[in-house]
Parts: C-alpha cells; sequence; structure tokens
C-alpha cells in the first residue's frame, strides 16, 4: 500500500479507538443500537457488549483490509480470480499488482472505518440525547455516500484491471 494510504489507515483506525474510549463511559448502561426508519430505537444492547462487538468490527476491518492483502503477497497466492489473471500475475508484473490490491484494500478499509465512526457518532449523539432518537436524514445521507464510494470503488478497480498494456 502507498505511503499516504497507510498513514491515513492507520491515523484512521487510531481515532476510532480514542472515539470509542473517549464515548464509552459517557454511554448509559444500557444503550439504543438499533434504530428504526424513523430513528426511534428499536433494539437495545449493554455498553459494554456494543462496544465489544465495535472493537471487534474494527479489527475484522483491519485484518481483512489491512492485513490480508500482505498475506496474499506473501504467500503468493495465484488462485485470485482478476480478469486477464495471466497478464497481472505474471512476473513482470505481479509486484505492480500486489501494490495496487493493497493500495486499494487500504482505501476500502478507510471507508469502512469511516462510515463506521460516523454511524457510531450518530449512535452515541442519540443515547446522550432526550429520546434517543438518531437523526435518520444524516444516517442516509452516510449510507449514500458510503455506497457512491463503492461503487466508484469497484468501477475504478475493474476499470484497471481490465486495462492491459
Amino acid at each position: 500500500m502507498n505511503l499516504f494510504a497507510k498513514y491515513v489507515y492507520a491515523l484512521l483506525t487510531a481515532f476510532a479507538a480514542v472515539h470509542s474510549g473517549y464515548y464509552f463511559p459517557k454511554m448509559p448502561a444500557n444503550m439504543a443500537v438499533h434504530f428504526g426508519a424513523s430513528g426511534s430505537p428499536d433494539g437495545w444492547s449493554s455498553r459494554t457488549e456494543f462496544f465489544l462487538i465495535a472493537g471487534a468490527m474494527l479489527l475484522v476491518n483491519i485484518a481483512v483490509f489491512a492485513v490480508l492483502p500482505w498475506v496474499v503477497q506473501a504467500y503468493r497466492i495465484k488462485k485470485i480470480n482478476v480478469p486477464h489473471k495471466g497478464h497481472w500475475l505474471s512476473a513482470g508484473n505481479i509486484e505492480v499488482f500486489y501494490e495496487f490490491f493493497r493500495t486499494r484494500m487500504a482505501w476500502f478499509g478507510i471507508a469502512n472505518i469511516l462510515f463506521g465512526v460516523s454511524v457510531m457518532q450518530m449512535v452515541y449523539s442519540a443515547n446522550l440525547s432526550t429520546g434517543a432518537v438518531l437523526d435518520s436524514r444524516m444516517f442516509t445521507a452516510v449510507l449514500v455516500a458510503y455506497f457512491v464510494f463503492v461503487i466508484i470503488w469497484l468501477f475504478t478497480l475493474f476499470r484497471k484491471l481490465q486495462h492491459v498494456k
């Protein structure tokens, strides 16, 4: 992964951990954690369970988007199904492919962390407000932005992999 993506990923991961650590003592013992379309809570969890699940999700993000690309490279896993596999996984192009793969996965992980921190902030704000109502308009905007990112990410990924010199 390129240096910029690596630093952004590391900083956002640290921010997500600090963000959760800051809000953990501020949350009620029993938190609203699921909200209906209107923003009203319809599911609750203990604070500890909520933060354990959030921490586990961050660890999974790190495992999939930061560590797994290095594992694929270290073990020279060639069972990857990519367009023009013969070209991208050939001796002359495989290092370029691995760098591209690590960087693309890092940016997807960054987007996941940003989405997760945004949603967590909405949950924290809802639990700290009277009535525990989630801002459903903001949630919709963040969700749409995330989906737009995913579509652009997929389009640019496959566009690059389809391009063979």
